[in-house]
């Protein structure tokens, strides 16, 4: 009805201005056919419009985001578990001067503290004079009598003496208060620090926890690297990520150490995938036995729109389609799939179409189809829409799709997608054997650099990276038989600084550590003469570990990289993910594109989108191939970044 609605205003408005009404296009125009009832409301509420309908849809609530570390534990530091800020001594002072079930706000009543005593028990007096002005919220008089016991000899009670007084400084008021106090009773220290940031945390006053730990960090000369980098890390999580220099000492913590304290490089992998979850977590997913494809689902949520055109959507639907099997993400597939079908409000868009027809999750032969099946088969149908097995000349991707001109439901072939008998199980690690997501998924967790899977975003490296001292930490590791924390320190070397020696042992302990995604990868850039020296390495692991794709598969993926090439689906899907905000999909698609054919402007879009991403060496090279007209216009889109990229 929708499509009914927008013929009839356009026929209406072409009256209106004394014209007359022009028949609609075939390509833009649905069949007559009403969609199902499930789309019929908000097809009629849409009003008409001319430019690309923006829909709104509320991404689904999934638990993807706790996989995104929150350094609950090291925000506490140094409380244990069992701590919690209360206005209670932390000394059991009661049975020192009373029988049991008498407390201690009962003996101030009483008295007690009023005692001369000498001798025994002097410092457990002074201990109760000090919590007796606590209880009437003298914070003054409570720390003036508690502080000298801070070096107290009586068993347990120095220790909560500091648990004390942290205790009354925060509920005496914020950072501010707390400085004045701890500056005229002199038991400012890191200790002290540390402790009151605790407190704070507890008390939901992250700026004054954050003020005290910034103090703790500026007192802490020599301190131990660990309690150094869970200062940094509260810093970071506490300013809410605005705090580049603390991510950069956490780094210099992590790498440049020969051996740097294992915690520290724990906080830093954590700390990178908090600041940048799409990003920047493959390597704290892997050390943290997390399935990796769990990047894509973060990268499809961030990038939701809250309203969106049906490329949006689709870009949203891709990328979520690349976690394969993963709990959610057929959910985030399904929905944004629908939200495209709401937003394309009068085209069968080729891409809508291939998108319903390639992402849906049918059922098997000769089971009940879902609802939602029945939706998106009438929505094929609606638009006469021909499978990609059947022949037309446009192309999606590396994929041939029918033409936009619907076809005669008399004329159209019955659809040959469903299969007749269950297909068998295929292996798609050397090559793409079909065009499904899950062929694909396969394919590029196996072959991580081909043009064909999306690259992640390469942050740029740092300006005083370290190679030869990182490649020394890998070589370290290797001694002590810890293959899988060398090979993190070779490709971080690598990234410093391209070395052929390094390539040669980042692929030797990618074999040592049965990566063999890595191992590829790394084969692949090692000499001829180093490939067959090396080779066995990866033969002789048990059991042995792929390092490269079958020379059929090799020569398929050659040929079909150079026949028939076609930039400009690439390049236009590069366009919608910049739309979609993923920069760092955008640039392959444009690199893809570039493959196939240079061309002037695919080349300034793949420098824009190495700035965007983040990704210095491709702005760098990108840069060097603009004209200097060009270079003068579009350097600002790298300087302009937060941090700026480096592109010369």
């Amino acid at each position: 009805m929708g499509a009914v609605r927008l013929a009839l205003a356009l026929a209406l408005a072409a009256i209106g201005c004394g014209g007359s009404a022009a028949p609609a296009a075939k390509h833009n125009a649905r069949s007559v056919a009403a969609r199902p009832d499930s789309y019929s409301d908000a097809a009629d509420d849409r009003p008409v419009t001319f430019g690309p309908l923006r829909v709104r849809a509320h991404a689904p609530e999934l638990d993807v985001e706790s996989l995104i570390p929150t350094f609950h534990e090291e925000l506490r530091w140094p409380l244990t578990p069992m701590s919690h800020p209360s206005l209670t001594p932390q000394f059991d002072i009661a049975s020192v001067f009373a029988q049991p079930g008498i407390g201690w706000l009962e003996l101030c009543e009483r008295g007690v503290q009023n005692r001369v005593q000498a001798g025994q028990h002097r410092d457990e007096l002074q201990y109760l004079r000090g919590w007796c002005a606590a209880s009437t919220h003298d914070a003054d008089t409570a720390i003036s009598k508690l502080a000298p016991l801070m070096t107290s000899a009586v068993a347990g009670l120095s220790a909560a003496v500091r648990l004390d007084l942290a205790n009354i400084i925060s509920t005496a008021g914020d950072a501010n208060a707390a400085d004045k106090l701890l500056n005229r009773h002199h038991v400012a220290d890191v200790e002290m620090f540390d402790l009151l940031s605790a407190t704070y945390v507890e008390l939901g006053m992250e700026s004054s926890a954050l003020e005290m730990n910034r103090h703790a960090l500026d007192s802490s000369v020599n301190a131990k690297p660990i309690d150094h980098c869970r200062r940094l890390v509260k810093d970071l999580v506490l300013a809410n990520q605005r705090t580049p220099v603390a991510l950069q000492r956490l780094r210099d913590l992590a790498t440049k150490p020969k051996a740097p304290d294992e915690s520290c490089v724990a906080f830093y992998r954590a700390a990178r995938c908090f600041i940048g979850p799409s990003q920047n977590c493959d390597a704290y997913f892997r050390h943290t036995n997390i399935d990796p494809r769990n990047t894509y689902l973060l990268q499809a949520l961030r990038a939701w729109p809250d309203e969106g055109t049906y490329n949006e959507w689709l870009s949203v639907a891709e990328v979520a389609a690349y976690a394969g099997d993963l709990a959610g993400a057929q959910e985030i597939v399904d929905l944004a799939i629908d939200t495209a079908i709401r937003s394309d409000h009068s085209l069968c868009a080729p891409n809508l179409m291939h998108a319903i027809h390639r992402y849906t999750r049918w059922s098997a032969p000769g089971a009940k189809p879902t609802e939602r099946e029945q939706r998106m088969q009438a929505e094929l149908d609606l638009c006469n829409w021909v499978p990609p097995t059947v022949a037309s000349n446009n192309t999606i991707g590396s994929t041939t799709v029918p033409s936009s001109t619907p076809v005669s439901a008399a004329t159209a072939p019955a659809p040959t997608w469903a299969p007749t008998t269950p297909a068998p199980a295929i292996d798609c690690s050397d090559q793409l054997l079909d065009k499904s997501y899950s062929c694909r998924d396969q394919f590029c967790r196996m072959n991580i650099d081909d043009p064909a899977c999306p690259q992640s975003p390469k942050s740029a490296p740092p300006s005083d990276c370290d190679a030869d001292l990182l490649k020394e930490r890998g070589i370290a590791n290797i001694n002590m038989g810890k293959h899988a924390d060398a090979f993190e320190q070779f490709e971080l070397s690598l990234a410093c600084k391209d070395d052929p020696y390094v390539r040669q042992l980042a692929f030797m302990e990618a074999c040592a550590s049965h990566d063999e995604p890595k191992a590829r990868y790394h084969y692949k850039r090692l000499t001829p003469a180093q490939q067959s020296k090396f080779a066995q390495i990866c033969e002789r692991q048990k059991p042995p570990v792929k390092y490269s794709r079958t020379p059929q598969a090799t020569a398929v993926a050659t040929s079909s990289s150079t026949e028939g090439c076609d930039p400009e689906p690439a390049k236009q899907r590069g366009k919608d993910y910049i739309v979609g905000r993923m920069h760092a999909a955008a640039l392959a698609q444009f690199e893809a594109s570039l493959r196939c054919k240079d061309e002037p402007e695919v080349r300034a879009l793949a420098f824009m989108e190495s700035c965007a991403s983040g990704n210095s060496p491709k702005a760098t090279f990108y840069f060097k191939r603009l004209t200097p007209v060009e270079q003068t216009k579009l350097a600002q889109l790298c300087i302009r970044q937060k941090p700026p990229v480096a592109y010369e």
